[in-house]
């Protein structure tokens, strides 16, 4: 028959493990009185009414005090997590000092170190109300530092991923549309040094080149076919 310590710690602890002991085989009877004196007081008396000292086994010994570590261990951890940690609202901040944030992205870098849905409400609310995070600022902020290499296609693609709201994604494709043309004359140059196609294959290369990046199909023919230069 097997006896098992099971942890008595929280359902969550799933890296604390259940250790199985089983009793050591009980021990031959000694063939004589004298054999049996010399068995270093692991017996007291004789008979069937005698008393054992049953002590663990060393294997068993040795299991039970790694359940012992592991379970330090882990509340060591938690001890200096609790220590050092920083609080929701002080790890948002941090986050929006290196640069802007929507609350879609922003929550979900948040969401594992809150303790509860609730706080990471309470933090968002906040965040919004002191304009420390704000989702119209963030897709201005986007939308600028990516025009220089991307298209209005791709930049869209991207911001919609967060979220945001439909005027403000409205406003930026129609600013974006205003500088189409002239951005992607600039990544063109940038890539081919302003050095126009001389046959098929390359003519393929620069369309493809700049499809890629998001700009309009009528926008890349113009760029490539050199329509760009004759306005």
């Amino acid at each position: 028959m097997n006896r098992y310590y099971f942890n008595n710690s929280d359902d969550d602890d799933d890296d604390f493990e259940t250790v199985r002991v089983s009793k050591s085989s009980p021990v031959p009877a000694a063939s004589s009185p004298a054999r049996a004196g010399c068995s270093g007081g692991s017996s007291q008396g004789r008979g069937p009414f005698a008393r054992s000292s049953s002590q663990p086994s060393q294997d068993n010994s040795q299991e039970i005090v790694r359940t012992s570590d592991l379970q330090k261990a882990k509340n060591a951890r938690k001890a200096a997590h609790k220590k050092t940690g920083l609080s929701l609202l002080a790890r948002a901040i941090n986050l929006l000092s290196r640069r802007e944030h929507s609350e879609l992205e922003l929550s979900r870098k948040l969401l594992p170190h809150a303790e509860s849905p609730e706080e990471l409400e309470q933090v968002l609310a906040r965040l919004k109300k002191e304009n420390w995070q704000s989702d119209q600022r963030f897709t201005h902020t986007f939308a600028q530092q990516k025009s220089t290499k991307w298209g209005t296609a791709k930049i869209l693609q991207e911001l919609k991923q967060h979220k945001l709201d439909a005027e403000d994604m409205v406003e930026i494709k129609e600013e974006l549309a205003q500088t189409e043309q002239q951005r992607a004359y600039e990544v063109w140059f940038k890539k081919f040094r302003g050095v126009k196609y001389e046959t098929p294959q390359e003519y393929a290369r620069q369309m493809r080149f700049l499809l890629s990046r998001g700009f309009s199909s009528d926008v890349v023919r113009k760029i490539v076919g050199g329509g760009y230069f004759e306005d």
